[in-house]
């Protein structure tokens, strides 16, 4: 479905809540005494290593199906979500304004050393990607049709899964928690370029989304003159593309 995004995992909903619970509880020695980089794999770590141990829970006791691993990660997404929206509202004003801006996707002031690790985390997983790009078109044609072609549906799905898993984490640890981007960079390749070839997406997808950026920085200062952020820009768009997205589908049914 093309409507679905890697926030339907949860993971901008687990990125909120850990933030919140470190301001919450006052644990500033982590933001004091560690060094940016730190925080940044800390956080990638945490998430990461949640999401494989749910996942490898839910495989385990309910069944090697991709919809049940979704519709835990929208619940518990969801409950995390109102976790932090709860101990948001018991926490102190002051400490909520410094959340509010963590929490703020911002391109501004990333720390050069994390955007290297963020880097040499992604480049590999792209890699690999790209090498399976082939095994992925086939899972695109169906589970059955993918299983009749000899392709571990199962394995593929788990390995892919925590790809996007990681990707998701990295970003919402480098710049903050951005639902649209992925889901309208996404889609206006599928428009655009109205291609099935998983290299012709890739690329189209990662060229749309460097170019969403750039414009949203630019109406930033040369329009808004800094007085909003290029991620609400993003985000509004994105938010118009995924109702018009919904509406022509509905016609269509």
């Amino acid at each position: 479905s093309r409507f679905l995004t890697p926030g339907i995992l949860g993971m901008e909903s687990f990125y909120r809540l850990i933030q919140t619970l470190l301001y919450f509880f006052g644990f500033r020695f982590i933001q004091t005494t560690l060094l940016p980089a730190t925080q940044f794999l800390l956080v990638v770590a945490i998430m990461v290593l949640s999401f494989w141990a749910l996942s490898r829970f839910s495989w385990q006791n309910i069944s090697y199906d991709l919809h049940s691993v979704l519709l835990i990660g929208m619940v518990i997404g969801m409950l995390f979500s109102s976790i932090s929206t709860f101990f948001q509202v018991l926490m102190d004003p002051n400490e909520y304004d410094r959340l509010q801006m963590k929490l703020f996707p911002t391109f501004q002031n990333v720390n050069t050393l994390v955007l290297v690790l963020a880097i040499l985390l992604v480049i590999p997983i792209f890699i690999s990607l790209w090498n399976n790009r082939k095994t992925l078109e086939v899972l695109r044609m169906g589970t059955e049709q993918a299983v009749n072609l000899g392709i571990d549906t199962n394995k593929q799905i788990k390995k892919v899964l925590l790809q996007i898993v990681i990707l998701s984490a990295v970003s919402a640890a480098l710049v903050g928690p951005m639902m649209f981007l992925g889901f309208t960079t996404a889609n206006l390749a599928y428009l655009l370029f109205r291609a099935y070839r998983m290299d012709v997406l890739f690329l189209a997808t990662s060229l749309l989304g460097f170019i969403a950026l750039l414009m949203g920085q630019f109406m930033v200062e040369q329009v808004f003159q800094f007085q909003t952020n290029a991620s609400i820009i993003i985000e509004w768009f994105g938010g118009i593309l995924f109702f018009v997205l919904l509406w022509k589908e509905r016609k269509k049914a």
